[in-house]
């Protein structure tokens, strides 16, 4: 066989082999769980209280809301509320109960800000504040170029925004929902 012919031969079982479906993408059926109201454009974000209801942050890219909401289902998957966060984007990446406090702590990707909110009524306030907080870089990890963003300070991988997302901004972003974790003042996790 001659050189041309076997690099062509190994490329090929290359790319077929990388093609190929992931046996870690082989999951059992998904379960549904509930149902998001209308208006709920992208989930983005989990979180749980002590009773077990559950928190749904939106990350609305498409500017369908103008301002940021949370979705609250009881453990059963019955919708309870929709919290309107009046000072927030309609950008939120993350939230999570404060352990030692049990303020609900919701990050607000457009403000780039913690907002403290009242699980029930959505009041928010400004817990504190990130300027500067993500940087980006063309990541290459998959061989075709993608926008990674991540902590401006520790190097840490948050996502990655791509170019193909709803007007106005054309900016999707593909976030990964365990980067963040909440660890008290005491520094013990």
């Amino acid at each position: 066989m001659s050189f041309p012919r076997f690099t062509m031969a190994l490329c090929i079982t290359v790319f077929a082999t990388l093609a190929a479906p992931a046996a870690a993408w082989n999951r059992s059926p998904a379960t549904q769980f509930a149902t998001l109201p209308t208006g709920t454009a992208h989930p983005e974000g989990i979180t749980a209280d002590a009773r077990g209801n559950l928190y749904v942050a939106n990350f609305d890219v498409s500017g369908n809301t103008s301002v940021g909401t949370v979705v609250v289902f009881d453990r059963n998957g019955r919708w309870l509320r929709t919290l309107s966060l009046g000072t927030a984007s309609n950008l939120l990446l993350g939230l999570g109960f404060n352990p030692v406090t049990h303020d609900l702590l919701v990050i607000d990707f457009g403000h780039q800000q913690v907002l403290k909110v009242d699980p029930q009524t959505g009041n928010s306030s400004v817990f504190t504040t990130i300027p500067g907080a993500f940087a980006t870089k063309t990541d290459y990890k998959i061989i075709y170029p993608r926008t990674e963003y991540h902590c401006a300070r520790c190097g840490g991988h948050h996502g990655h925004v791509f170019d193909d997302g709803p007007a106005p901004t054309r900016q999707r972003y593909c976030n990964n929902g365990v980067a963040l974790k909440f660890i008290p003042k005491s520094g013990k996790a």
